[in-house]
């Protein structure tokens, strides 16, 4: 029996409940816990310290697939929040074009035309 650490647990290993049936796979691995993707449920961080076993492509929790809700384990936030945040873009310098559809600002008058016919097709 193998118990479960940063260095045992691996992205993609399949992960089960103490009754066998499947809870999800790994989709990262921290130092005290590990991300599991499960199909249409929310996504939850497993300690390490429920783990109660690791095979070469599995692991076992030691409480059953059902009963994961049950113990409160923190889930990511539903806004993707462990994403980099996007760069923020330049201000359009002064005088530019600002498309009214979507909010985008040119710098003439002829890209904000070219734009509204790719982007919106007006």
């Amino acid at each position: 029996m193998t118990m479960g650490t940063p260095s045992t647990v691996r992205v993609g290993m399949c992960v089960v409940g103490s009754d066998r049936d499947e809870v999800g796979t790994v989709k990262a691995v921290r130092a005290a816990d590990f991300l599991v993707d499960r199909r249409m449920r929310r996504d939850v961080y497993v300690p390490m310290a429920a783990v109660r076993d690791v095979t070469a492509d599995s692991i076992m929790l030691d409480v059953p697939a059902g009963r994961v809700d049950d113990q409160h384990w923190p889930s990511p936030p539903l806004t993707g929040g462990e994403r980099p945040a996007a760069a923020t873009p330049a201000p359009a310098p002064a005088g530019a074009y600002h498309c009214p559809v979507c909010g985008a600002d040119f710098a003439s008058a002829a890209a904000l035309a070219d734009h509204r016919r790719a982007a919106h097709l007006m």
